[in-house]
């Protein structure tokens, strides 16, 4: 059984991707801002409430990034798999994009992804079970949208620091992929 650390694992993408852990017979540990997502997202994976757990944090707040990681570690100890697939998406033209849109964005697309990988490195060294990082950008992080400036810049930030973080962490055994996806149904 793996451990694995999902942001924004009650809802989107993450929540799809937790259900293919649980379905796997892995433990999820669910990081987001909202407790009743949380148990509407419980709900529809009722069957798995013994290994699908919470910890509410917002992972735009450094803080409250190095918080959930100390309760996981204290928790859970082991700790296999990060996904990092806490995000939000803004179209809005560059002229009407404030300082706090500007703020938002990049605190929940980059710097969650970027302190979460930090604080969770050193569990993911004790990892026997092939540890791993991913990275959720978007295909707008490589190719860019219309009114996405805010957006494809944060997306093209989680691009560029994964590749950069594979190849600090290769020596480590700890593997590092980024997924681009476009328009997403789940």
């Amino acid at each position: 059984m793996k451990t694995v650390i999902i942001t924004g694992g009650t809802s989107g993408i993450g929540l799809a991707t937790a259900r293919l852990y649980l379905e796997n017979g892995d433990r999820v540990i669910a990081i987001g801002r909202s407790q009743e997502k949380y148990e509407m997202a419980a709900a529809a994976l009722k069957k798995f409430t013994a290994q699908y757990h919470f910890i509410a944090a917002d992972v735009k707040e450094c803080g409250q990034c190095r918080e959930a990681v100390r309760q996981i570690e204290k928790n859970f100890i082991q700790v296999d798999i990060l996904i990092n697939s806490a995000g939000m998406y803004q179209e809005k033209p560059i002229d009407e994009v404030g300082e706090a849109d500007f703020n938002e964005m990049m605190g929940i697309n980059i710097k969650g992804t970027y302190f979460m990988c930090k604080y969770v490195l050193p569990l993911l060294k004790k990892s026997r079970q092939n540890p791993a990082i991913v990275n959720i950008s978007s295909d707008a992080g490589i190719n860019g949208n219309y009114f996405c400036t805010l957006y494809c810049a944060a997306k093209g930030a989680v691009t560029v620091f994964s590749k950069a973080l594979a190849l600090e962490l290769a020596g480590f055994k700890i593997r590092v992929n980024c997924v681009c996806p476009g328009d997403i149904d789940t």
